[in-house]
Parts: structure tokens; sequence; C-alpha cells
């Protein structure tokens, strides 16, 4: 992943790019919005508004996630930390951040403020989608964007290495310990039970009600193979 992908503007000096396989859960998104929540919500839509408003709502979303990640590259930044770019792909942003945090203190301060900027995201909408309650072309939209930015901030949350959650409980555990590689070895394999989790959940939804558990195999497999990356590179900068 990220082997192609296409830039499209700068902020902060931070490139923000796509990923090729970006593009699948693009059209997901839009699709899912429009055959689902407007289509069954706004009687009476045109095809064209329809298709209008789901665009824009997935550009939102997206908008979202790269004002996530922005979170965390600031803080890194003001941490004397080096971000090359942001990155969005199919299942959903990453900020390349040059090295690894210095101290715990930090890596809790990098790794807590994504999902905060996601739950003050979720609140900004939740008031536009009340503000806008008798409008329905944007209360729908911005009851979306709650909802999603909501389970955004909670998701990343989880204590799967190396997401949010994750970083934070590698904090403390570096924290308590003292010790960079341990606390990276102990995340790690948590991280791990918990991608393991995902695609035990998926394997049984799927003889449960079909393919609908897919989606959760596949982010189980790629958190397990990025904790066991995440790992790998922990123990080569703890042999430099």
């Amino acid at each position: 992943m990220f082997s192609k992908s296409f830039k499209l503007f700068k902020i902060f000096g931070i490139s923000i790019e796509l990923d090729a396989s970006w593009f699948i859960i693009f059209f997901f998104v839009v699709w899912t919005l429009s055959t689902s929540l407007y289509k069954l919500n706004l009687p009476g839509i045109t095809f064209n508004i329809n298709i209008t408003l789901s665009v824009v709502t997935a550009i939102l979303f997206f908008s979202s996630v790269i004002f996530h990640e922005l979170a965390h590259s600031i803080i890194a930044i003001k941490e004397g930390l080096a971000v090359k770019k942001i990155t969005l792909f199919v299942f959903g942003g990453a900020a390349l951040i040059d090295d690894e945090p210095k101290t715990p203190g930090t890596e809790f301060r990098i790794s807590v403020l994504g999902p905060a900027s996601s739950l003050f995201l979720a609140l900004f909408f939740f008031i536009f989608s009340q503000i806008f309650e008798n409008y329905q072309y944007l209360h729908l939209p911005g009851l979306f964007l709650f909802n999603i930015n909501l389970i955004l901030a909670f998701f990343n949350l989880i204590p799967g290495f190396p997401m949010d959650g994750g970083r934070i409980f590698r904090s403390f555990i570096w924290y308590i310990s003292g010790n960079f590689l341990k606390s990276t070895k102990i995340a790690a394999a948590l991280g791990k039970i918990i991608a393991l989790t995902f695609v035990s959940i998926g394997l049984y939804s799927i003889v449960i009600t079909g393919l609908s558990g897919l989606w959760l195999i596949l982010i189980g497999l790629f958190l397990y193979k990025a904790a066991d990356g995440s790992l790998k590179q922990a123990q080569i900068k703890d042999t430099c």
C-alpha cells in the first residue's frame, strides 16, 4: 500500500496524498450514502441531487480524516518530529512521521490529539445538524458526519497497536517500565490479539449473514500486519 499515490495539496508543509486504494472506499461511501441514507430518507430526491449530496458528504467525511491526521501531525512537529505526508487509503488515513516519539509523554500527546479532534468534529456536526433540523438536505449530512466522527474517535481508541488507542496504551507501559522496546512488544501483542478478534468476528459474520463481515476481516489482517511491522521497526531501532 502507498506504492502509488496522488498529491492533492500541502498544508503546514505537509503533503496530502491519495493512495490508489482510496478510490475503492470513496466509491463505497458514495454508493452507500446514495442508495441508503439519502434514497430512503429523502423521498422524491432526484438522481443528480442524490449523487451530488453523496459526493459532497463523502468529501467532508474524508476531510474529517485529514483533520484527524493533521492533529497528530501538528503536535508531532511541535514535539520536534518531521512529518512528510498524510495519505488517505482504503482503511482510512495515516501520517508518515519520520521517527518514533522520544518520550512516553510525547507519544501520549501525539496519539490522543487524533481522537480528540474527531470528537471536536462530532460536536461541531451535531450542532450543525440541530441548527438545520428542519432542512433535511443539511440535517441528514450533518447527522451522518456527527455519527461517523464519533465512531472514528472511539474506534481509534481501541488499544489495537499501532492505532491511536494502542499507542496511548504503549505510552502508559513505556512510562511505567521505562523501556521502549518492552512496551512496544506488549502493545504489539495486544494489537495482534485485537486484530485476530476482528478477523474472528468477521468470519462469524460471513457464516451468519454473508459478506458483511469481509470488511472486518480485511481491517483485522491489516492491523495484524501493521502491529508486526511496527514491532520490527522498533527492534531495528533498538539495535542501532
